[in-house]
This record gives structure tokens, C-alpha cells and sequence, in this order.
């Protein structure tokens, strides 16, 4: 009940035509709780870990294919498609591994629908066990220790820091850079091992504590709305995140959206001109992000700036519609509603 992204599978992605028929024609859907007797049973069973698990099972019960998380209509009718397909999904991959097949490719293709795998750590041990240094800094196995790979005691992990100047040469310094923030979060909740860490990268580390500091500001304002005191502090912890380089746009629009969500309850204005720098500096980034267009669409609108709101509520719309994005219907609706404001 409390599952985000499961409820917007459910009342989002699932009943749109395109994905409703697909499934429809090829399988029989059935949804379950998990926290429910039945479907603790279930869970049990198929060792699922995080919500939402989709399971593809045949006649026997037995797992065809499976992922875990969310996505869009094209995600699920992808996904779907590859539970169909008996070379490329979960149990041909299970079988590639079984007789051996320990290739980068296919590991990649297997753990990416089975994160949480018992068998996964030794996977990884034995794929990277007497690699050269040519084999290690290959690009199959970057992508292996890049997306799988968070353990600080793995080997494997200090070939990296070890060879960081190579591996940035090869992939770039913002993707290393990243692989390190990456680790540093996964390893947040152990003090010793995150404290270790910071002789990686004294700089990077103190970057990842005001990311830690301003995740916490915004969760802690998100729990009790209506306090100025938390406000405020969300806003500095904000401000001193966003100062620093190397910034990801969507760290930009996430408390920018916020902000206009929730400025008019402190009647802050000065707040909103703040989310419109931030909304700005992620259109730079990413300049044809529809979600990233909306945004800056709404905070124009409260702005003042209608005209220049329209704008971009259109340009976010028809970003929907070459996506055929499932936020047609609300870019639609608020666009009609920034046209009425002109008038």
C-alpha cells in the first residue's frame, strides 16, 4: 500500500490501451500485496526483495523472466517482449550461466533482472578472478564493476582506486567521479566503511556529506510541510549542495518542483526566483527534458510570466507526445490552463 512507484504502475502505466492489450494478449496479470499473508507466501517463495517485482511464471510456477522497479509504457511492453523471448530472457540467462558462460554480456543481462541474486557475489569473484589489467579496464567489465560492484573488501574495488587515472582516462572523470559517489552511498550506513572512504577522495567525500545533509533537510521538511523552521533549513542545505561543480540536472528540478509545490504555505517568493536560477540551470543541462520543461513552465506561471510559461508547458507537451509519454494528459491540461490565463 505505501509502494510509490507500485501504484503508479497500477494506476498509470498498466491502463493505458497500448500496454493493457499487450498484456491482455499474452499473459494472465495478477497484482498482489506483498505485506498480505498471501503474498508474504509469495515472496517467500520467489525471493523478492524490493517492490515492484514482476514476475513472468509459466504453467509450472516456475520464473521465465522478472525485473524489479519501475518504468513506462515502452519499459513494460520491452520488458514483456523479452519474457516472451527464450534465448535473451531470465531462464536462458540462468541456463548461459549454468553451463558456464561467464561473459560480460551475459552477466550484465543476468544480474540486471536479478540484483539481489544469493549466488551474485561469486558471480562477480569469479568473473573478475585472474582478469589481466587489459581484460579488467575493458569496457564489459567496467560496466560490470560500474553497475554491480559496491563492496569496499571486493578485489575488485581496489584495482579501481589503484588504476583511477586509467579508468578515467578511458570512460571520463565525471563517470569515475560518479562510481565513487555511488560508493560512498551504498556504504553510507556502515560508519566504519564510510568513514574509510574518505581517503579516496577527501573532496568528492565532502560532497557526498552535503548531498547526505540536503537529503535529509528535504525528507525531514517533506515529513511536517507546514514548518518554517525545516523549510529554511531545506532551502540552505539546497543552496549549499547546488553550489557545488559538477551538478546533475535533475538535482536542479527535483527541489525546484518542490519549491513551487509548496512556496505559497510561507508565502515565499524569494524562493521561488531561487527555483527558477536552479529550474534554468537544469534546461542548460538538458535542454529537452519534458520533465525538466514543466518544471520551469510552472514556476514561470506563478512568477508571472504566462506567456513564457506557455512556452514551454507546449514545448514539454509535445516532448509527451513524440515519447507518447503517459504525462500527455496533465502537460495538456496545464497548458490549457496557461492559455486561459492569456486571455
Amino acid at each position: 500500500q505505501w509502494c510509490g512507484p507500485c501504484k503508479y504502475l497500477a494506476a498509470t502505466v498498466f491502463p493505458l490501451k497500448v500496454v493493457g492489450d499487450f498484456y491482455n494478449k499474452n499473459f494472465i496479470n495478477l497484482s498482489f500485496d506483498m505485506e498480505s499473508t498471501e503474498g508474504s507466501r509469495i515472496a517467500a517463495k520467489y525471493g523478492i526483495r524490493a517492490y515492484p517485482t514482476l514476475l513472468f511464471l509459466n504453467s509450472k510456477g516456475e520464473i521465465e523472466h522478472q525485473s524489479v522497479g519501475c518504468g513506462g509504457a515502452d519499459h513494460l511492453l520491452q520488458l514483456g517482449k523479452t519474457a516472451m523471448d527464450t534465448v535473451n530472457n531470465f531462464k536462458a540467462l540462468k541456463q548461459k550461466i549454468k553451463q558456464a558462460d561467464l561473459s560480460a554480456e551475459t552477466l550484465i543481462a543476468y544480474l540486471s533482472v536479478n540484483p539481489y541474486g544469493n549466488a551474485n557475489k561469486k558471480l562477480l569473484n569469479d568473473y573478475f578472478k585472474n582478469k589481466t589489467d587489459k581484460e579488467r579496464l575493458s569496457e564489459g567489465s567496467w560496466k560490470l564493476f560500474n553497475g554491480f560492484i559496491d563492496d569496499i573488501d571486493n578485489p575488485q574495488f581496489k584495482y579501481f582506486i589503484k588504476h583511477r587515472a586509467q579508468y578515467e582516462k578511458l570512460y571520463g572523470k565525471k563517470t569515475v567521479n560518479n562510481k565513487i559517489m555511488n560508493l560512498f552511498d551504498a556504504n553510507s550506513r556502515d560508519t566504519v566503511k564510510y568513514q574509510s572512504l574518505l581517503k579516496v577522495d577527501p573532496i568528492l567525500f565532502a560532497k557526498h556529506q552535503m548531498l547526505m545533509n540536503s537529503r535529509k533537510a528535504f525528507y525531514m521538511a517533506q515529513s511536517q510541510k507546514k514548518d518554517p523552521v525545516l523549510w529554511n533549513k531545506m532551502l540552505d542545505a539546497t543552496k549549499k549542495l547546488l553550489a557545488q561543480d559538477s551538478i546533475e540536472a535533475y538535482q536542479y528540478n527535483e527541489p525546484s518542483w518542490y519549491i513551487y509545490e509548496n512556496y505559497k504555505t510561507f508565502q515565499d517568493t524569494a524562493a521561488l526566483k531561487q527555483a527558477k536560477i536552479w529550474s534554468e540551470k537544469s534546461l542548460q543541462l538538458v535542454a529537452e527534458e519534458m520533465q525538466y520543461q514543466d518544471t520551469y513552465a510552472h514556476i514561470l506561471f506563478e512568477l508571472g510570466d504566462v506567456k513564457g510559461a506557455t512556452n514551454y508547458e507546449e514545448k514539454a507537451m509535445k516532448g509527451a507526445i513524440a515519447k507518447k509519454s503517459e504525462s500527455v494528459k496533465f502537460f495538456t491540461d496545464e497548458l490549457d490552463r496557461f492559455k486561459k490565463a492569456l486571455k
